[in-house]
């Protein structure tokens, strides 16, 4: 997938990005890692991976853009690595694998970011 981004002006609007939403719940209890295969062009400062529980918490966490491009990048499920985001629902504060109903990729960048994000492969493994 290519996403051709251009960051608007004001905070609110300092990400672009999409989110897919799961027919049926998946479940990610024994997977350790959600890992993404992705590369940027242009004048982003970071991607967001987020992912959201059936219960409404949703948990996100920040990569670099310079990290992308390598190859596959792995991000470990857990509160290390992902963190509550404040504008969601609070159930119990813990990341629940067993009914994960969507996830999303964005950008973040400063007003004027703009290019390409594309992303090949998004999969949770078992290490």
């Amino acid at each position: 997938m290519a996403l051709q981004f251009s960051i608007q002006p004001a905070s609110a609007h300092d990400y672009c990005g999409f989110e897919r939403w799961l027919s049926v719940a998946q479940t990610w209890s024994g997977y350790d890692e959600l890992c993404i295969t992705a590369d940027s062009t242009g004048t982003a400062d970071e991607v967001v991976v987020q992912f959201g529980e059936a219960s409404g918490e949703v948990w996100k966490s920040w990569t670099p853009v310079s990290a992308l491009g390598a190859g596959e990048y792995c991000l470990p499920l857990s509160t290390s690595t992902f963190s509550w985001a404040d504008w969601s629902v609070q159930q119990n504060g813990r990341i629940d694998l067993g009914a994960i109903d969507y996830y999303g990729i964005y950008v973040h960048g400063a007003q004027g970011a703009q290019g390409v994000l594309y992303v090949e492969q998004l999969r949770v493994v078992e290490r």
